[in-house]
């Protein structure tokens, strides 16, 4: 389609359907739906993302993604979930945990330590320290930031 003929049949650009846009899409749509944030197990088994379309049908829209960690190319997946409730939610995450060795990471939390890194990462923090050196993004994102980290105004002795 041309660009004219796309906005008139109101669809969005096909950039706006990688990178998580594809969420942020289906949720302008339908407001019903979550998603969860999914890491698969290394080396990446494409069976397993064919067992789990099997296993899930419509219940799911799997949308994935590729980047680099740790040097080696990471399989990610953003799955459309239709939302049942927090209890479904979290059956739904323990399953994929349990049964296929993902990892997820909790997009329905506040900090990244709930969302599934787990533990305080000390790499991270330093990076805060560097980017944000005020601490004014995402406050309370990571339990590892405390107010008493962030940079000093010189001139007025406070936080800024």
């Amino acid at each position: 389609m041309t660009k004219d003929e796309i906005r008139a049949a109101g669809l969005q650009p096909a950039y706006e359907c990688g990178w998580n846009h594809t969420t942020l899409q289906a949720l302008k749509a339908d407001k019903g739906w979550t998603y969860l944030q999914v890491a698969y197990p290394r080396p990446f088994d494409p069976d397993l993302v064919m067992a789990q379309m099997a296993r899930y049908g419509e219940e799911l829209y799997w949308h994935h993604e590729m980047a680099r960690m740790d040097g080696e190319i990471q399989i990610f997946a953003l799955p459309l979930v239709r939302y049942r409730g927090k209890d479904e939610t979290y059956r739904l995450i323990a399953e994929l945990e349990s049964l296929d060795g993902c990892t997820i990471f909790d997009p329905h939390v506040v900090t990244i330590e709930d969302g599934g890194m787990k533990q305080i990462d000390d790499s991270q923090i330093a990076f805060k320290k560097q980017a944000d050196p005020y601490g004014l993004m995402n406050p309370g994102k990571t339990r590892g930031w405390s107010a008493d980290m962030a940079r000093k105004d010189e001139t007025q002795g406070e936080v800024v």
